[in-house]
């Protein structure tokens, strides 16, 4: 995530000159080999770079939703995940 973007005008699903939602989640689901996957409120990337970080975010998630599967995810757990997606250079 660029470090100089103001996230108080940020909004998460809108569409813009790069990308739509429906592209951001058809493009994720190629890439990730997941004809099924979908998720709301993700990042619309505005450039290739933004997208790469968008799509390694995901695995990461996805990631530990297959290790815990049948566990109870911790709120502690999802706020570093969360912290270190936000603070990636």
């Amino acid at each position: 995530m660029k470090k100089d973007y103001d996230f108080s005008k940020w909004d998460w699903m809108d569409d813009n000159d790069f990308m739509t939602y429906n592209d951001l989640i058809l493009r994720l689901r190629k890439d990730l080999n997941d004809p099924e996957f979908f998720a709301y409120d993700l990042f619309v990337p505005h450039d290739e770079e933004e997208y790469q970080e968008v799509l390694e975010s995901t695995r990461e998630m996805m990631e530990i939703i297959r290790k815990r599967k049948g566990k109870t995810m911790t709120l502690k757990k999802l706020v570093e995940m969360e912290k270190r997606t936000m603070n990636r250079d």
